[in-house]
């Protein structure tokens, strides 16, 4: 694979970056691969037709990607022929990706087009992930529909900074880079850890001069950018990898000014579904087909909530077939759009309330949903007391007070100064 080689102008500014006198401690260099089958890959994505497939059908492409995988995928090609009905192929999970990688990618991929992200997600065991160069810009052209949904969009071209990702770990790969699809625009990987910065105050100075476009990231991360870089004005914010409160999205919305989204995405997926500020989840692609199922794997009817589980081939190198994402929803249909309702992440876990009543998960996120709370972990003992760590911008006896009214609990809450992981609620 021969990567496009970028202007003079655009290595400049990619420059410029680095030397900024406000600029981070990078500890990597990166691209976004494409050559220019990619790129025409990419922009014929763009332009594929958004209609959804409708309630109760499978979408027409279904069946051209199933025989493809079945005759290509060698952890599919041992069971044969493809199904005729699509709801005969058995559904895998994270289990099987993690125990078998290289069998799930087609034989047709090269090496050269393979890249790997190793990622521990919800489950905290490593799992490596084949996936195609194209992806990640195939994830702009998504993001730019939902921000055209409020008359926004990606400036393109050397010298605009289209995206700053925003992180708050430790320790984590932070580059500027360029994309071809945007022509040549900037997108900066910013961590926005003190340690990572000569001065903590050059954070938001650096945020502020170069403002980028659309600033992505965890709760956590957006909520740090809100305290240190206020006056930045972003086009749009997309907010992932953990549930984002309602009470944490109107903050964001408010200090930057634009539209947030809170993005539901995995690492083998990569993005699903974003919630605005409509009920539910809008999936983002017709490229993804969307089923719920029960413990049995059986398909459930629009409304009922169950297992979500993703197909698709937007991936070349790791096509999905009835991938068991692990999180759970209803799977509902606004006119001809689907969306995803009541969105719980990781297993439907369930808690005791004050009067013994079993409840579901979901009112615990519920009772906590007008906080600012960016992350929580719930653990509850057998005589109903709780214990809760959590973070955001609300004081504990507040917390409390919620969990009291909503569930009649009573327990500890203790308050945390950062959040990397997603909720644990137990």
């Amino acid at each position: 694979m021969s990567e496009l080689p970028f202007s003079e102008s655009a290595r400049r500014h990619l420059e410029s970056l680095s030397e900024h006198p406000h600029a981070p401690r990078y500890n990597f260099s990166s691209s976004d691969l494409l050559d220019s089958n990619r790129l025409g890959e990419v922009k014929d994505f763009a332009l594929t037709d958004r209609l959804f497939w409708r309630e109760g059908e499978v979408p027409e492409w279904i069946r051209a990607l199933t025989e493809r995988v079945f005759r290509t995928v060698p952890f599919y090609r041992e069971m044969g022929d493809a199904p005729a009905n699509f709801q005969a192929v058995p559904p895998i999970s994270r289990a099987e990706l993690a125990e078998l990688p290289e069998r799930l990618v087609p034989d047709d991929v090269s090496l050269e087009e393979l890249t790997i992200y190793t990622t521990s997600g919800t489950t905290g065991s490593a799992v490596k992930i084949p996936t195609d160069p194209a992806v990640s810009s195939k994830t702009l052209v998504l993001m730019e529909q939902m921000m055209s949904r409020f008359g926004a969009r990606f400036p393109r071209g050397p010298g605009e900074v289209a995206l700053a990702a925003l992180f708050y770990q430790d320790k984590t790969l932070t580059y500027p880079s360029l994309s071809r699809y945007l022509n040549e625009a900037a997108t900066l990987k910013l961590n926005l850890h003190e340690n990572d910065w000569r001065d903590p105050g050059d954070r938001g100075a650096f945020l502020e001069q170069l403002a980028p476009a659309v600033i992505t990231g965890c709760p956590f991360s957006l909520s740090v950018a809100a305290d240190c870089a206020p006056g930045l004005s972003p086009q749009a914010v997309f907010s992932s990898a953990t549930p984002l409160s309602d009470g944490l999205r109107l903050r964001l919305g408010e200090v930057f000014g634009c539209p947030v989204f809170d993005v539901y995405s995995l690492t083998e997926a990569k993005f699903i579904a974003a919630r605005s500020d409509g009920p539910g989840h809008d999936l983002l692609g017709s490229d993804m087909y969307v089923e719920i199922l029960d413990a049995e794997g059986r398909v459930l009817p629009c409304g009922e909530k169950g297992e979500i589980t993703v197909t698709s081939g937007r991936n070349k190198c790791l096509p999905l077939l009835r991938y068991r994402t692990g999180d759970f929803a209803s799977l509902e249909f606004r006119g001809s759009q689907p969306y995803l309702r009541d969105l719980e992440g990781r297993r439907e876990s369930r808690l005791t309330d004050g009067a013994g009543r079993e409840r579901p998960a979901l009112d615990l996120v519920n009772a906590l949903r007008e906080l600012p709370v960016v992350g929580f972990s719930f653990r509850q003992s057998e005589d109903r007391t709780y214990q809760l760590s959590y973070c955001g911008q609300v004081e504990p006896k507040t917390v409390r007070a919620a969990l009291e009214t909503a569930l009649g609990l009573t327990g500890e809450v203790t308050r945390m100064e950062s959040w990397e992981g997603k909720p644990h609620q137990f």
